[in-house]
């Protein structure tokens, strides 16, 4: 007579591996999609605070009026959301317009151009808005 012997098994089994390999490998492209995302958030709150301080000197200047505009080149100014970005900076330049390009610029139209820089991981950014404001209306 033979004898049986009893066989314990132990480890795993070959279906048990392949889910767990494929839950491990669900989690990391959950976890990949997830740094790039957070990335793109951060440069776009970026952008977003510096338009808003852009936009913010560019309402200043226009409610100034066209009288106490003077020409001015790269004339800096402070915003307390710049702290908000690295090594962030804000300037404006008010400048005649030429608007029928005979060369000559208009004593009645002035271009207001406000820019803020910045740095993001070792890159220069910067956004830049420009209007004109004339000193009747430009619609006259």
């Amino acid at each position: 007579m033979a004898l049986k012997s009893k066989q314990i098994k132990r480890g795993f089994a070959l279906i048990d591996t392949v889910v767990a390999i494929g839950l491990i490998g669900l989690s990391l492209a959950v976890l990949a999609g997830v740094y790039p995302a957070r990335r793109l958030s951060q440069m776009s709150r970026a952008y977003v605070i510096a338009q808003a301080v852009a936009q913010t000197k560019m309402e200043e200047l226009r409610l100034l009026g066209f009288a106490a505009l003077n020409s001015s080149q790269n004339t800096v100014f402070t915003d307390s959301n710049l702290n908000k970005l690295k090594d962030a900076a804000g300037a404006y330049a008010v400048t005649e317009f030429d608007a029928d390009n005979d060369g000559q610029n208009e004593d009645d139209i002035k271009k207001i151009t406000v820019t803020v820089t910045w740095s993001e991981r070792g890159e220069s950014k910067i956004v830049s808005l420009q209007t004109l404001l004339g000193q009747t209306g430009l619609n006259q």
